[in-house]
């Protein structure tokens, strides 16, 4: 099938069969996949087919799961550790004991966190990434709020102090389902 006709068929505006993208490769597929977008009513995408999200969009995303890592530097190297998390008012919550991201916290280090989902057997995913500082929880509202939610890490070691980040930057990509 022409390129052209595929498009067409596509976007819906052709009665012609519907192609199937695995038959093409290269710059034809991608454009395949763009107007395959633009026809769920996804706009905003970038050069790889991924959906560009909103604000709005990541936090949503952020608060349907509890498991994020945070990257902080060590002697000017990165170093990433998994934490549990919750999401409270626009806010990324996670208990912690002694040691890196206490010490970021302690010192409002600016820290990198970064949470997604896979969904393999649909090839579906999204990733959202947040930057900000990095601060002890420490007023009474904010504590009582943690609690309601229930921050708690898996790992079976006390962690007896609350860190928020607070994003001042935050971004996400989502592969919708195929």
């Amino acid at each position: 099938m022409p390129l052209r006709q595929a498009l067409l068929a596509l976007a819906g505006r052709s009665s012609a069969p519907r192609c199937k993208v695995t038959a093409l490769s290269g710059p034809s597929t991608l454009v395949l996949w763009h107007v395959w977008l633009l026809s769920l009513g996804i706009a905003n995408i970038d050069s790889a087919g991924f959906e560009i999200l909103e604000d709005d969009d990541c936090y949503t995303l952020l608060s349907s799961v509890t498991l994020g890592r945070v990257g902080v530097t060590i002697a000017a190297l990165p170093a990433i550790f998994p934490v549990n998390f919750a999401l409270i008012q626009r806010q990324i919550v996670f208990s912690t004991g002694t040691g890196t991201k206490l010490t970021a916290a302690l010192s409002a280090t600016v820290v990198a966190f970064e949470a997604d989902w896979v969904d393999e057997a649909n090839r579906a995913a999204w990733s959202v990434q947040a930057v900000g500082r990095s601060m002890i929880v420490e007023a009474a509202s904010d504590m009582e709020a943690a609690a309601k939610v229930a921050v708690r890490a898996l790992a079976p070691v006390a962690r007896p102090y609350l860190v928020k980040i607070m994003p001042a930057r935050i971004s996400g990509r989502r592969l919708p389902k195929r």
